[in-house]
This record gives C-alpha cells, sequence and structure tokens, in this order.
C-alpha cells in the first residue's frame, strides 16, 4: 500500500481510489460533467484538435459505446461554443445546457431540438445549471444597467425570471455563476448581502423555484452571516447540503481566515471541509478560495475539490466524506504526490467516481484530458434503526423502540437499552421537527446506551437534539472515540454525527462525555458494513494483568507470542513483564493511563507480533506515559516509521496512524535505532479492503 496518504490525510480505511483511469483527449484544459452514472461525459474542446480554426464545440462521449456526440453541431451551432465555458449535464444526460455566441442554450439529445434559455441576453452558464428533468436552467447575465443577476429559465412555460444580483457589475467569472439542485426546487448563488462584514462583500442564497422565498445559507450555527466574501457554491440533489468557499473567519472554528464549508440546511450545522490530520484549509495567498471548484454528490456525503494543500504552487484534487471527516487525495504523480494540474472535478450521483480535467503529468505518455478516480466505499445494509420516544408515540417507519429501558432483550429480536432504567422519553409535537424521529428524544440521564450486535464494520449515525429546547451541551462518544460535540442554539436544534466504527465487543456503545451537559438522543441508525467482508480488525491496550481493559480492546500484559484465547494470537518475542497502570490524572482515559515498556533490562530489544491475514492494513499506535516524559521514540510496523521523536508536557502522547503491508502473516512492531525508553500505550489496526465483495 505505501504512505503517500499519510502525510495530507487520514484514510479511511475502507475507501481506497483505484488507479487512475484516461477517459478521453478532450477537457484537457475546460471544466467537465458527467451523468449520474458515470456513463457519459461532456466537455468543450477544439473541434479539430490542434487547431483553433474552427472553433469549439460542446461533446457529449458515451463511455460505453465510445461515441462521441457533437452537440453544438447538431444543434446548428458547430464551432461556436464558447472556448472557456462550463457544460452543464442532466443525471440521464438527456439534456445539455452550454454556452454559445454568448448565449445560454438547452439542447435535448433525444429529440434533437435545442432552445435559446437566454432569451436574447448576454449570458453564460455554469456546472450543475440544469434540472434533472431538464425543466430548469440557471444562468448568469446582466440587465441594462450591466449589473450582473442570476437568472431561472423555466422549459415548461419558456420564461425567464430573475432570481439575485451577483457579487458586483464585473464580468461573470466562473466562482459567480449559480447553480441548482438535481431535482430542481433550489437555486444555489453568491449575492451582495448587507448583513455581511461590508456592503461589498457576498453572501450564499438560496432560492426556492416553486414558491421565489429565499434564504441566507451562509449562516454559522448561531445566525450570524458570513463576514467576508463567499463563492463557488455547490448543492446536493435534494438542496439540503450546500458546499462553498469563503474568505470568512465567523463560519466555523478552525478557520480564521475561511475555507471550505459544507452548510446543513435542515439541521443548521456547518462543516470545514478539511484533511483530517492535514491542517485547515485556509484561504491565505497559496490556498485561495477562487481556486477551490468544488462538486457535491446526490446524497451530500461526498464532496470532491481543487486546493493547494500539499504544496503552495500545486492545484490537486482532493475527495471529503462527510461521514467520516477524512480527505482522500484524488490522483497522484509518479513520485507518489498529490498530482499537479489535476482540476474542475465532477463526481457522480453516488460518490464513487470523481471526473476532472488533468495534464499531461497526470499520467505521463497519456497526454492531457479527462480522468477518472474510482473509489472502493464498502457497500452497507440496514442493520437496525433506533428511534429514542415514549411508548405509545407513533413509531417512524423502519424504526425500533426505545423508551428508556435498561439493556435487556428487547422481544423484537434484539437487546439494546441502557446501563440504567432511564423513563425520560419526550414527544415534543413541536411543529419546528423536520419529522417523528426529530421530534422525540430520552434524555441521557444514564450514561450509556449499547445495542448489541456482531463484530464487524459498521456505519452509524447519531441524532441528538430537541425541537423545543436549546439547553444542551453534547459531548457524545461512540466506540470510545469521540463522536458528537456542540452546543445548541435556535439556529442549530439538532446535531447529527455519520462515523464508521469497529466493533470488537459485541456491543455498540454510546457513552457520554465530561463536558456533556442535559444531552438527548433522537434516532441512532446503524448500518453494517457488507462490501469488506473479511476486513480484519484488533484493538489492543498494553496494560498489567490485573487492570481494567478498555472496552473494546483486548489485553496486552507481555506474555511471549502465542494464541491468546479470545481468537487472536499475539505477544513478544520473549518475556517482557514490565507494564504500568499510572491511574494519573493527566490521562483522558485507561488507554493512555496504561503502557508497557519496550527498552527495559527484562527485555532490552522488545518487538511484539499479532497474527495477520497478508495484505494491506491501518495502524494507529500510541506511545507515552502520563507520569513521565522521558521517552524519545523510533517505533517501527513493519519497517514503517510510525512514532518519531520525543514526548513532552505536550504532548505526553505521541499518536501516529499508517499503512503498511504484510506478507508474512504477522505484523511486527519493533524499535529503531533513535529510540530511547519507548513505551507502547495501545494499537488499532483494521485490514485495507482491495475491493467489493
Amino acid at each position: 500500500m505505501g504512505m503517500r496518504f499519510i502525510a495530507l490525510c487520514v484514510v479511511v480505511a475502507n475507501a481506497l481510489a483505484t488507479d487512475v483511469a484516461f477517459v478521453q483527449p478532450e477537457g484537457q484544459q475546460s471544466p467537465v460533467e458527467v451523468d449520474a452514472t458515470g456513463r457519459y461525459v461532456a466537455c468543450v474542446a477544439l473541434t479539430t484538435p490542434g487547431t483553433r480554426d474552427d472553433g469549439s464545440d460542446v461533446f457529449v462521449r458515451d463511455r460505453a459505446t465510445g461515441l462521441r456526440d457533437n452537440v453544438t453541431a447538431r444543434a446548428g451551432l458547430g464551432g461556436l461554443a464558447s472556448e472557456s465555458s462550463a457544460v452543464s449535464l442532466s443525471g440521464d444526460a438527456r439534456w445539455v445546457v452550454f454556452s454559445a455566441r454568448r448565449r445560454v442554450y438547452l439542447f435535448d439529445r433525444v429529440a434533437g431540438t435545442r432552445r435559446e434559455a437566454s432569451h436574447g441576453m448576454t449570458a453564460e452558464n455554469g456546472n450543475r445549471a440544469v434540472s434533472d428533468d431538464g425543466r430548469y436552467v440557471v444562468f448568469g447575465a446582466p440587465e441594462e444597467n450591466y449589473v450582473q443577476s442570476n437568472w431561472l429559465y423555466d422549459r415548461v412555460t419558456d420564461s425567464v425570471r430573475k432570481i439575485g444580483m451577483t457579487v458586483d457589475g464585473g464580468r461573470y467569472a466562473p466562482d459567480r455563476l449559480p447553480c441548482i439542485s438535481r431535482d430542481g426546487r433550489l437555486c444555489i448563488f453568491p449575492a451582495l448581502w448587507p448583513e455581511g462584514g461590508s456592503p461589498n462583500e457576498s453572501s450564499i442564497f438560496a432560492y426556492a423555484t416553486a414558491t421565489g422565498g429565499l434564504e441566507i445559507v451562509s449562516r454559522n450555527t448561531v445566525g450570524a452571516a458570513a463576514d467576508r466574501n463567499c463563492w463557488l457554491p455547490a448543492v446536493s440533489g435534494d438542496g439540503r447540503f450546500v458546499v462553498f468557499s469563503s474568505e470568512a473567519g465567523n463560519l466555523a472554528p478552525g478557520a480564521p481566515r475561511g475555507g471550505l464549508f459544507m452548510k446543513d440546511r435542515l439541521l443548521g450545522g456547518i462543516t470545514l471541509v478539511q484533511p483530517v490530520g492535514g491542517g485547515s484549509i485556509d484561504s491565505g495567498e497559496a490556498n485561495s478560495p477562487y481556486s477551490w471548484f468544488a462538486d457535491i454528490d446526490r446524497s451530500g456525503r461526498f464532496v470532491a475539490f481543487m486546493a493547494t494543500l500539499d504544496r503552495a504552487d500545486s492545484l490537486s484534487l482532493y475527495r471529503w466524506d462527510r461521514t467520516q471527516d477524512a480527505t482522500q487525495v484524488v490522483a497522484f504523480d509518479s513520485f507518489g504526490r498529490p498530482t499537479n494540474g489535476a482540476t474542475y472535478p465532477s463526481i457522480t450521483a453516488d460518490g464513487r467516481s470523481v471526473f476532472f480535467s488533468g495534464h499531461e503529468f497526470v499520467r505521463p505518455g497519456v497526454g492531457g484530458g479527462t480522468f477518472v478516480a474510482t473509489f472502493v466505499d464498502g457497500s452497507t445494509a440496514p442493520f437496525a434503526r433506533v428511534n429514542f420516544q415514549p411508548d405509545g408515540s407513533t413509531v417512524p417507519s423502519g424504526y425500533l423502540v426505545d423508551s428508556g429501558a435498561a439493556f435487556g432483550a428487547r422481544g423484537n429480536g434484539f437487546s439494546y437499552g441502557w446501563s440504567a432504567a432511564n423513563p425520560s422519553a419526550r414527544d415534543r409535537n413541536d411543529a419546528r421537527s423536520p419529522d417523528q424521529r426529530y421530534d422525540t428524544l430520552v434524555h441521557m440521564r444514564a450514561p450509556t446506551w449499547e445495542f448489541a450486535l456482531p463484530n464487524g464494520i459498521y456505519d452509524i449515525q447519531v441524532t441528538s437534539g430537541d425541537p423545543s429546547f436549546t439547553d444542551s451541551v453534547v459531548d457524545l462518544t461512540v466506540e470510545s472515540r469521540p463522536f458528537l460535540s456542540g452546543v445548541m442554539t435556535s439556529q442549530r436544534r439538532w446535531l447529527s454525527g455519520h462515523r464508521r466504527v469497529t466493533v470488537t465487543d459485541g456491543r455498540l456503545t454510546l457513552r457520554t462525555g465530561p463536558a456533556a451537559n442535559n444531552v438527548k438522543l433522537c434516532f441512532v441508525d446503524i448500518h453494517r458494513v457488507t462490501g469488506i467482508a473479511a476486513a480484519f480488525a484488533a484493538k489492543v491496550n498494553f496494560q498489567p494483568a490485573t487492570a481494567a481493559v478498555p472496552e473494546g480492546y483486548v489485553a496486552d500484559s507481555g506474555q511471549v507470542f502465542a494464541a491468546r484465547g479470545n481468537g487472536l494470537s499475539y505477544g513478544w518475542n520473549a518475556s517482557n513483564p514490565t507494564t504500568r497502570d499510572r491511574n494519573s490524572p493527566t490521562a483522558p482515559d485507561q488507554r493512555y493511563d496504561t503502557l508497557i515498556h519496550l527498552q527495559r533490562p527484562e527485555n532490552p530489544s522488545a518487538r511484539w507480533e499479532i497474527a495477520v491475514p497478508n495484505g494491506g492494513y491501518e495502524v494507529r499506535v500510541v506511545g507515552g506515559d502520563p507520569s513521565f516524559v522521558d521517552s524519545t521514540f523510533d517505533l517501527r510496523v513493519e519497517g514503517v516509521p510510525t512514532l518519531d521523536g520525543p514526548v513532552s508536557e505536550y504532548p505526553r502522547w505521541l499518536d501516529e496512524i499508517r499503512e503498511v503491508d504484510v506478507g508474512d502473516g504477522r505484523m511486527t512492531v519493533g524499535n529503531g535505532p533513535a529510540s530511547r525508553n519507548a513505551k507502547l500505550s495501545f494499537l488499532e489496526l483494521i485490514r485495507i479492503p482491495t475491493g467489493p465483495g
């Protein structure tokens, strides 16, 4: 597998990019757009490659047959396409929107007919400019006073209406053009708004096509509008999630100079899109928001975007997973670095494939054009859904009921419940609730809730909140890891978190954290990851045999390698009884409070191994000591440097994730030559899938 992801991000173990494939020579320097499935690819390209004499045309390529449809030629506008313009494609690739002769056209590829959507105005369209049914088209065009405005064309009525002004009176740029949700319900666009940082700052707006209603999208969780400019919006298929770039420093923590954000219009939350472990994406000179062209899949889970995260002068492509809060590189160059010159992403409906424009060094020897990177995320199947509510309240379709009973068999085929009886359910009947799941809740007066299930990998969604009261501070862990946190406000009455977790003890465990106050659970969705049939996983805590074992972990107390009687075989090259349980208040939890020495006289060259199937693994290793800062690490997993450097008062622990390959049936952890008094706290590993099934 190698380590190429690690410098930029934590890679989700079951979300890997396959080799990037070359699609077509067209689209090297212009935006591309794909249909819902990725079968059809549209872009603007020179009519005759290598010469500009014949102008430019809009082409739609069928990847299944290899046939290329010259849309502008069929529309009677051959060679007249705006060379630098974007193309928009409906979900079934029937409808194509493009600019030619400074007009915007809608072309029906089935009927072979065209309409001028711009109705005689000097106009330009962007990507994502047409609804899936081809009824609505959004574009930008000036009015008589040269103020640039956004417009909506309705194919059914053959009419145009204005939906708002843009940032300024200058010529349209791609970052200032509107887009539309695939269901046609919402138009999203940037426009001036005096509530922002200055009269010349722009906010992101949503316009309802059915009612004409307008809302500001670029607000933080307390309702304040962005204090600096916002651009480059993209919207999920149903309009719930909007992603945009902004220089604003007041939208989300960790982004004092702005960044790339996602707004949840349903729950009111706003998230900074950033690579885990890679630092914030801010809008300094090297990371200008003008460069962050982004696209979002239909469900709002995946965002593909371009940014300069790795090298200040190098634009690369990334894919962010909202449910995992993890960022991945879309394409690498021959040196294993995020490739320069990969731009203009277009993502399929399911988020599994990212198409993009690329220069010749994306694939040396192939030349520039359009490329596609396909990801393996693992398929999921619903396992259980639980709604927290009073007995007798209406049960949402497909959900089990939890009304606060202590853990036990519920008589519905499942066992779940609380650490103690918790009869604190509520049914608010509040008009602000999106549906019954958000209207009902149980107070977490008992701090722990569990659900019995087979060991494995699960996608978990947890929603907390209250439609009637904003008196909660949420701090929830799932499987001992931070999962959901935040303060409720009138603008954000619910918090919803998504993560992929590994269960190793037969119970999914939710627990309140130390900052929690008056937390209320609304519902939990559990999906089992089925596309990773043979994923091997283990969590090992290094500790004395008599110490409490952290939930979900197995203990290692220094024994020689052998079968441990828990389904795993692991241990040391020689007896290593040098464990400690510090009982220190500086330890965040038991995992950090216990440890084992790797260089004591009892075993001065200690080496630890665990038997695993051969393959690639993601490994998390934590080393340190809550009571002493006397270690320098040179710890290696399968020879790969993992923990490197000294500890200090802050941090007392080193915590790193690496990808390694195992070829001999054992994963090996040992010291390098620079280690001094190394101590191992705990280790987590999971096998990385090579494909679905």
